[in-house]
């Protein structure tokens, strides 16, 4: 797709999408994708997934190159077992310019269908982060 390009709801369909989330669905396979826009000046950075109870699933340290930054959580837990399918919250937590804090999660879903409103505009329906707008997407991949 040319740059110049319009996306529209059609052409949405079947793409994935980056779009703000601290919650995903974890299926019985696949991973996780997602990004971070990391700031200039972290030194160091930190992605914990827990489970529905709020238990630290897995820890995770990455780069803290400036910039969007890609991700991917395979599904294994800190302890070398395939997490079950489910529900799951995401953060991650950056040390910038000697002060720690949460950064925003941008999480990567499938759309599948779109619906269209004339009040709300164009709604993406996602297979793992729900129903989204169209003016949340990030990215288009």
């Amino acid at each position: 797709m040319r740059s110049s390009q319009v996306l529209d709801g059609a052409t949405m369909v079947g793409r994935e999408v980056l779009v703000p989330s601290d919650e995903i669905a974890l299926g019985a396979d696949g991973a996780v994708h997602g990004a971070l826009d990391v700031p200039t000046g972290t030194t160091a950075l930190q992605v914990n997934i827990r489970d529905a109870n709020g238990t630290l699933v897995r820890r995770m340290q990455l780069p803290t190159t400036s910039g969007l930054n890609d991700f991917s959580w395979d599904g294994v837990a800190d302890n070398g077992t395939r997490a079950p399918a489910g529900e799951y919250s995401i953060e991650a937590v950056a040390n910038v310019a000697g002060k720690s804090g949460s950064l925003e999660m941008l999480l990567a879903s499938r759309v599948n269908s779109v619906t269209i409103d004339a009040a709300t505009g164009l709604t993406l329906n996602t297979n793992t982060l729900g129903s989204r707008a169209l003016s949340d997407v990030r990215r288009v991949m």
